[in-house]
């Protein structure tokens, strides 16, 4: 059962564009089996067991944006907000009975859940510096709280990074643009299901140089770059 709902309001100031992006969801899936077992050597093994597991994803994510309009001015910017609130759990029963020697009733139940908040705030302002050439910079600070528990213990983690971002972009004609940029990339950690303790953040810093173009009237475009990517702590 999948439940996915999305709202976007966008309202005209005259100097900006505020935009207001709304997400609900809610993703529920259901598995179960059932084996029966007789006769198994070298000894005589009857047995029978029935398996459940249920994984629930729901969740609220709010993300507000203030775009500059596009008056042709040489400063442009964008500043916004975001926010999220999921949670997934993993609920399993389990129950059957067994033979020689072996309880010939049993039951079990476990849970686990992941529950996140996090917010963030960004901003990024691009600046003509000529008719050719254009200075870009930005930044997002992130922050995610995250609780993990499984039957009945809990444990919580925090992570936050900033993130920025500069470019340069220098317009060889109103068709080609070559570009360099540098920026920061972030992945929360999180939390082993089955072994000991959290694992880190994962953070990227990336060197990038490229070109795009349009060819034949705009009926063709043609992009390349080259880029380095340096990672510490990789989730893989």
């Amino acid at each position: 059962e999948n439940d996915i709902y999305n709202v976007t309001v966008n309202y005209d100031l005259g100097f900006a564009t505020l935009t207001s992006s709304s997400s609900h969801l809610d993703i529920k899936s259901y598995q179960s089996s059932a084996s029966f077992l007789v006769g198994q050597d070298p000894s005589p093994n009857i047995g029978a067991i029935s398996l459940g597991n249920t994984n629930e994803s729901k969740g609220f994510a709010q993300e507000v944006r203030l775009a500059s309009a596009d008056s042709g001015n040489a400063l442009n910017w964008l500043v916004g907000a975001f926010y999220s609130d999921t949670e997934f759990s993993n609920p399993s029963d389990a129950s059957g009975f067994f033979f020689n020697g072996l309880s010939l009733g049993s039951s079990g139940a476990s849970e686990f859940f992941v529950s996140s908040k996090s917010t963030a705030i960004f901003a990024n302002v691009g600046y003509d510096l000529s008719e050719q050439l254009t200075l870009t910079v930005g930044a997002r600070y992130f922050e995610d709280d995250q609780t993990f528990g499984q039957n009945p213990a809990s444990d919580s983690e925090s992570f936050d990074h900033l993130s920025p971002k500069v470019s340069l972009s220098y317009a060889l004609s109103d068709n080609t643009n070559i570009y360099a940029s540098i920026a920061e990339g972030f992945r929360s950690g999180g939390f082993n299901n089955f072994g000991p303790g959290s694992y880190d953040a994962e953070t990227v810093r990336t060197y990038e140089i490229g070109a795009k173009a349009s060819l034949l009237n705009n009926r063709l475009s043609v992009a390349g770059a080259v880029f380095h990517s340096q990672y510490l702590d990789y989730q893989g």
